[in-house]
């Protein structure tokens, strides 16, 4: 929704959370373009303009999630046990990874993807630092949702593979 019938917005809210700073109380927020202008608790000129006011809320920063996996986005549960060893946890995932169809691991991995990434945007999450260990289509990663940065993540023991896989 654009308010003022531009790119311009102005929102007032019971509580405001900049990212530097005390939180603020009765605060606006004024935004251009997506972008945040001006953060106040004295808005002043800004309450002359129009102004959408959500009440007793608390606006906050969007979230960053620097380290997914979104591959694992489709699981009804975590890998693990609460209390194993990174080791045994590691082991869970090469054996989640191995259970996928080799015929459908694209597919696969894309839907799963998808849902991580819907999950994130529907949550807040406006980037993911997304820990990459295989191929996948770079097309799952798009959407209107977060942002995304790959991290190729390299696992063995063996240097010949590492290799390879670099």
């Amino acid at each position: 929704m654009n308010i003022n019938g531009g790119s311009e917005r102005s929102l007032r809210a019971r509580w405001v959370f900049p990212i530097c700073g005390p939180p603020l109380r009765d605060a606006m927020v004024f935004t251009v373009a997506g972008r945040i202008q001006q953060v106040t608790s004295n808005p002043g000129k800004l309450k002359k303009k129009p102004y959408d006011d959500r009440g007793d809320v608390a606006l906050l920063p969007a979230f960053v999630n620097p380290h997914v996996h979104l591959e694992f986005s489709d699981l009804s549960q975590p890998l693990g046990e609460p209390g194993s060893s990174f080791p045994d946890w590691i082991r869970n995932v090469i054996r989640a990874r191995k259970a996928v169809e080799p015929t459908n691991v694209t597919a696969h991995k894309s839907a799963a993807v998808q849902r991580g990434m819907d999950e994130s945007s529907s949550r807040g999450v406006v980037a993911l630092g997304e820990i990459v260990t295989n191929s996948i289509d770079l097309n799952a990663y798009r959407g209107d949702g977060s942002e995304v940065v790959a991290f190729r993540e390299l696992l063995s023991n063996d240097p010949g593979r590492v290799i390879d896989q670099m």
